[in-house]
């Protein structure tokens, strides 16, 4: 009697092991672990820093984008290209890019260059995550910004010296895509650096 007890119970809990291994399969299939991905990475894509954070940003990728320029790099040159054609539908560098372009005529709005110490070049996935975060910084406080004009203001010069540093001729008129507003700046972003 007592065996057949053992044998009752043993057996039953091994049908309910089953049926809440069964139930909890049933659970694990709803859950779409590459849209969780994916939302995850977009957030951390459309990720904006704040002012001071994009300042850092864009002198990481000036100096990055020198220093590749006179080693005969061509990921600074992807770079240029990744932005302009993101903010101005313009890939083409200037026409007069020379060694100084990168650094000439430092943005006033920049903390200032060391003139006692060199500063460090970041790596090239640095810049190209410095590119990134800028893209996300403009497209989140550009054009309207009415509760905060510093951040505005910030974007407005990024935009005004990237493209006269690199992308338009002295004479050209700065001009952005026209379809700027209506776009998501890091749609699609790859490093450019790793995709050439």
């Amino acid at each position: 009697m007592t065996d057949r007890i053992l044998w009752t119970i043993l057996i039953a809990c091994i049908v309910i092991t089953w049926l809440v291994w069964r139930s909890a399969k049933a659970v694990e299939r709803f859950i779409d672990n590459d849209a969780v991905l994916t939302s995850v990475s977009t957030a951390a894509l459309d990720a904006a820093p704040t002012p001071t954070e994009a300042g850092m940003h864009y002198k990481k990728l000036l100096l990055f984008i020198d220093d590749d320029n006179k080693k005969s790099g061509s990921c600074g040159l992807a770079l240029i290209a990744d932005f302009g054609r993101r903010l101005y539908n313009r890939e083409i560098a200037i026409a007069n890019f020379t060694d100084a372009t990168a650094l000439a005529n430092w943005p006033p709005w920049l903390d200032a260059l060391s003139t006692t110490v060199k500063e460090p070049v970041p790596d090239a996935d640095t810049a190209a995550d410095a590119e990134r975060s800028l893209l996300a910084y403009i497209a989140k406080y550009f054009p309207e910004e009415p509760t905060n004009e510093e951040k505005k203001f910030t974007a407005e010069k990024l935009i005004a010296d990237f493209g006269r540093r690199f992308i338009f001729n002295a004479g050209e008129k700065v001009e952005l895509r026209p379809d700027l507003v209506t776009i998501t700046l890091v749609n699609n972003w790859a490093n450019p650096c790793a995709v050439r």
